[in-house]
């Protein structure tokens, strides 16, 4: 069958457009696998027309990145689509990830190719990777696209590994199914000549409008206990009063500082989940640890969403609270009689 890239460029042979996407509500994984399949793309098959598309509000979070000047957001990913076209979808398999109106993509239509590192929920592509141990999608896209050679420019190199530090956490969620990521981390860090330090200064730093609305969710947060045979969880939110004045990017900062700086950091309070309003849905994100629920299994069955057994993100209507306060109320509910895996220790 050949290696994965020499199957990409074989499926690329046949097609004039090449249209690179990632999920809805992108976080840096998925913003860095796409321009680095960009970029890839572009250096090994010039004559092709490639674009990425992505169906979301523009997040200037990521501005920083080499080549996000080429992403186009648009409002229906669909019908930015032509018949013959190969679409390369990253970090997520099934296509309701992807467009708010999947039933649009007529996959007989489109040769599909999908590199992800969740555990797949459709298997209808064209090709696919599926690597659940893997860390990052970024890390797949280095080890099966980029030669050594090729992660000597230092701006692929630092894209590349922009993806993985933020999935890892700087590489504190990595266990021992996952070490292969420091393999592939030295590989981009040699290459490219990269100090890691410089790197999460770019990535960690923090606005202003990010630190207020991380103070909102801090005053708003609260430590329960909801059950005997879980361990104590934390949650906030933010009401849509909070939100008003600044944009949705600077929301999904906020709430990342509040996530990173104090979810799970608690003694005895080792999971949780934060509720943000949108103008269509109240966005929940959930985070885990050892020895705690695995919040992938609670967001498919009662949130309609996906992730990781430790990050997994999901959503409730409009209509199934007042306000986020409210919602996240409906949110302990369903927990509380919720059929739960707990994350094994090993």
């Amino acid at each position: 069958m050949g290696t994965h890239k020499e199957k990409f460029l074989e499926l690329a042979k046949t097609t004039n457009r090449i249209i690179i996407t990632s999920h809805v509500s992108p976080d840096s994984d998925a913003i860095a696998s796409c321009l680095s399949m960009y970029r890839w793309v572009k250096n090994n098959l010039p004559d092709k027309e490639v674009h990425i598309f992505y169906e979301n509000l523009e997040n200037a979070d990521y501005n920083y990145l080499a080549l996000y000047e080429k992403i186009e957001w648009v409002n229906n990913l669909p019908a930015k689509l032509k018949g013959g076209d190969m679409l390369v979808l990253l970090d997520g398999t099934p296509l309701h990830r992807f467009t708010k109106y999947p039933e649009e993509i007529k996959t007989d239509s489109y040769m599909t190719y999908c590199i992800d590192h969740h555990e797949p929920e459709e298997n209808n592509h064209n090709y696919w990777i599926t690597e659940p141990l893997t860390t990052s999608c970024c890390e797949l896209v280095s080890r099966y696209f980029y030669t050594d050679k090729e992660l000597e420019e230092k701006v692929a190199a630092e894209t590349l590994l922009t993806g993985i530090l933020a999935d890892t956490g700087s590489f504190a969620f990595v266990d021992q199914r996952s070490t292969s990521v420091f393999i592939e981390a030295k590989r981009i860090v040699e290459n490219g000549k990269i100090r890691i330090d410089e790197l999460q200064r770019k990535i960690s730093s923090i606005k202003p409008s990010e630190y207020e609305l991380a103070k909102i969710f801090v005053a708003n947060s609260k430590n329960v206990k909801i059950r005997e045979d879980l361990p104590g969880l934390t949650y906030s939110y933010i009401n849509k009063t909070g939100v008003e004045n600044y944009t949705e990017s600077e929301v999904s900062g906020g709430y990342h500082v509040f996530v990173t700086r104090f979810m799970r950091q608690i003694e005895s309070y080792t999971w949780g989940f934060v509720i943000t309003p949108t103008k269509d849905e109240y966005r929940i994100s959930f985070r885990s640890s050892t020895g705690a629920p695995n919040v992938q299994k609670i967001v498919k069955e009662y949130f309609d969403g996906g992730g990781h057994i430790m990050a997994s993100g999901g959503k409730l209507s409009l209509d199934a609270a007042k306000d986020t306060k409210e919602a996240a109320g409906v949110v302990l509910d369903r927990i509380k009689n919720a059929k739960i895996e707990i994350v094994p220790e090993n």
